[in-house]
């Protein structure tokens, strides 16, 4: 019985592993978007005093809400997506801040309940979108960097490249480059 407490174990011949590896790949796709403030398995409390787990939610004012279910060899299930949606309804949040992930695919009417919802295909391409937004990214503060100057280029890094490369002290360093470009932009055009 030792193997049934583990987090991966054996499941109809598959390995059964909660969901995480999509967790993962959702979070990777928010951050190559660059969405901040990005937390995983959050835990809600209605007004009620129930407490719900979010998969991943990211965002300071407008935050979003995403499930995420690793199905293999069926649909996802009415159940599921009306489940997520009353769980956004009792916590007050709206139905456009919600999303719904998964490697399969859905029933037809779970498609129908106001929540925007990602099949397999459709995550696939999110993903592949993603991946060019970051590379477009890179190239836009290499560009930065060869052409403009290294501190303008500096204020699209994300912060823990900075960190990586200036310390913890990354709002102090922003500020002062920051307050560079201004000065540059401020000279008098002759």
């Amino acid at each position: 019985m030792k193997y049934l407490k583990s987090r991966n174990f054996r499941f109809w011949g598959k390995t059964r592993n909660d969901g995480k590896n999509l967790e993962r790949r959702v979070v990777n796709i928010l951050q190559n978007l660059g969405q901040k403030n990005i937390k995983t398995n959050t835990i809600i409390t209605d007004s009620h005093g129930n407490r719900s787990e979010i998969d991943v939610c990211c965002g300071y004012f407008d935050k979003l809400y995403v499930e995420c279910k690793e199905y293999y060899g069926h649909n996802v299930p009415l159940e599921d997506v009306s489940k997520f949606k009353s769980v956004l309804e009792l916590n007050k949040i709206p139905l456009t801040s919600g999303l719904f992930v998964t490697t399969a695919d859905f029933t037809p009417r779970s498609r129908c309940l106001g929540i925007k919802t990602l099949n397999g295909e459709e995550f696939a391409k999110w993903e592949l979108e993603a991946s060019h937004t970051r590379k477009n990214k890179t190239l836009i503060v290499l560009f930065l960097c060869i052409f403009v100057g290294t501190p303008v280029a500096f204020l699209f890094l994300s912060d823990r490249l900075v960190i990586q490369l200036f310390g913890e002290d990354v709002n102090k360093q922003r500020k002062q480059m920051r307050e560079f470009v201004v000065e540059l932009t401020q000279y008098p055009k002759t």
